[in-house]
């Protein structure tokens, strides 16, 4: 049984200086594995040219496992072990093939899998994976607040997800540096305090507290720390030790 990696990176992946997504492909020992780069397409803006790779996705599959003597329309478990990686709306991407597909996707890693485009069908619930490991952003960070999540709950299979205090371009690799965001939010860079001292107040989501200093001209408490930056690079390595860990659990190497 053939183990296939396919990989589809976020939204701009070309500018990333680190790309968890990448190294998972690189890494992951398997019999056949590819991957694309994430849509560019008016910037970046659109997120449209995920038809496009979730096409392209679905024709190099088909080949690759006809070469093999499967045909994917009639192929099953027993014959296809098969794990799909993607990040922001490469998750989205991976997700729309995993709900298309006939027989079940043995793994599936999401780095903060998003939507946030009118291309492809609704991904809100993965229907066709045995299990799925979904590394979020922590809405403490107030990191694209505006942006949902998708691919947040399964109809079959298991489902695990973790959050991490980094910003979204954090979890797929790349938080930018102290003053710029890959991903064009401020919530993992320092901004200097008022004059005046934050207070201290208590959020809560999902169980978990956290005493959080919030200054009033500012959306979220952890841009006054100068810190934050460091912070933001641990909790993304922390992101992507998760998603491996799940990974090995579920009997993937990696070199």
């Amino acid at each position: 049984m053939p183990h296939i990696v396919i990989a589809v990176d976020g939204t701009n992946s070309y500018a990333y200086r680190r790309s968890w997504v990448q190294q998972f492909y690189e890494h992951a020992v398997a019999d056949c594995k590819a991957y694309w780069a994430g849509p560019t397409d008016l910037g970046g803006a659109t997120g449209l040219h995920c038809t496009v790779i979730a096409s392209g996705v679905i024709q190099w599959l088909t080949r690759v496992l006809s070469e093999r003597g499967i045909n994917i329309q009639a192929a099953s478990a027993m014959q296809v072990n098969l794990t799909l990686v993607g990040h922001s709306r490469g998750g989205h991407t991976v997700i729309d093939v995993c709900n298309r597909l006939n027989f079940p996707t043995t793994f599936m890693a999401l780095y903060d899998a998003v939507d946030m485009t009118a291309a492809l069908g609704d991904t809100s619930v993965i229907r066709n994976s045995l299990y799925t490991a979904h590394a979020r952003r922590s809405p403490h960070m107030d990191s694209w607040s505006w942006w949902g999540n998708t691919g947040t709950s399964v109809s079959r299979g298991t489902y695990e997800e973790r959050f991490f205090e980094t910003n979204h371009g954090g979890v797929g690799g790349d938080v930018g540096d102290e003053t710029i965001s890959v991903t064009s939010d401020s919530s993992c860079i320092y901004v200097a305090p008022p004059p005046n001292p934050p207070v201290v107040r208590e959020r809560c989501y999902r169980g978990e507290c956290f005493d959080v200093p919030v200054a009033p001209h500012r959306r979220v408490a952890h841009e006054i720390y100068p810190d934050i930056h460091s912070r933001c690079g641990v909790q993304s390595d922390e992101a992507n030790n998760w998603i491996r860990s799940r990974a090995v659990d579920s009997g993937i190497r990696f070199s």
